[in-house]
């Protein structure tokens, strides 16, 4: 009778084991599904800005993170990517009056940063845009 429960023992172990085994196998590939999850999403919006309207897209990037971008607008718009320091605020880029634009923005500090569409036109800018921040 003793024998007999040491072979039941044996076997529970040894099915716990493959159990275990196979929760772990899972969780690896749950885990590099969660990484997947964490490559950078392109983000595409279309936007109609009224005469005066402006349109402000806000993100975390951290130093040697790049922001990449594109726009096309059917009027001119004033375009920047700025963050704000010390009650101040910091364009590093800028653009006034222009329908496209595409760029790469390396961040070198980390910030909220934002971009912003202003439409200073009479008539309604339809703006449409893509963008993604990605790297280190």
């Amino acid at each position: 009778m003793i024998q007999r429960r040491c072979v039941i023992k044996k076997t529970t172990f040894a099915v716990l084991l493959v159990l275990a085994i196979m929760v772990f196998a899972l969780m690896g590939c749950a885990g590099s599904g969660w990484k997947a999850a964490q490559e950078p999403a392109i983000t595409t919006s279309t936007v109609s800005l009224p005469p005066a309207g402006a349109r402000e897209e806000c993100f975390g990037m951290q130093p040697s993170q790049q922001l990449n971008y594109e726009f096309t607008s059917t009027q001119p718009v004033d375009f920047n990517v700025h963050y704000h320091d010390k009650g101040e605020v910091f364009n590093p880029v800028l653009k006034d009056g222009v329908t496209a634009d595409k760029g790469i923005f390396i961040a070198d500090i980390e910030k909220p940063y934002c971009m912003m569409w202003t439409n200073n036109g009479m008539n309604r800018a339809n703006v449409t845009y893509t963008w993604d921040v990605n790297g280190k």
